[in-house]
């Protein structure tokens, strides 16, 4: 899974988009090894935010899927609350690399790199 996870992160930074193909291997690669059980109880708050976040904060389509495919099939529920945590971590360190790279704050950044990061530290930790 942690190979899957960091080409689909080395993709996004390379052409800022995430294929659905790879959000579903990600699933299918969750349901064949069948290392956790799917946390479906989260999709009456994932669905609204994940609409809210597309709408309003211009996060792009296949960041959300991935998003949602990991805190769904990849995540414990014990460890979701880490996993936020990483993520949001992850989040901050590229912003700022790329904020810094760039020179201004218009810029589209990469989350897979972010999203995958926060879930091999959280299968890390």
């Amino acid at each position: 899974m942690a190979a899957l996870l960091i080409a689909i992160a080395l993709f996004d930074v390379k052409f800022h988009r995430i294929p659905n193909i790879a959000v579903a291997l990600v699933v299918a690669l969750d349901l064949l090894i069948g290392s956790s059980p799917a946390n479906f109880s989260l999709l009456p708050i994932l669905l609204p935010t994940s609409m809210l976040a597309w709408r309003y904060l211009n996060i792009g389509g296949g960041d959300i899927k991935l998003l949602g495919a990991i805190l769904i099939f990849l995540i414990p529920s014990e460890s979701l609350y880490e996993y936020i945590f990483n993520v949001l971590i992850c989040t901050t360190i590229l912003a700022v690399i790329y904020i810094i790279r760039s020179g201004t704050l218009k810029i589209a950044i990469p989350l897979a790199p972010a999203i995958s990061g926060g879930y091999l530290l959280s299968i890390l930790s």
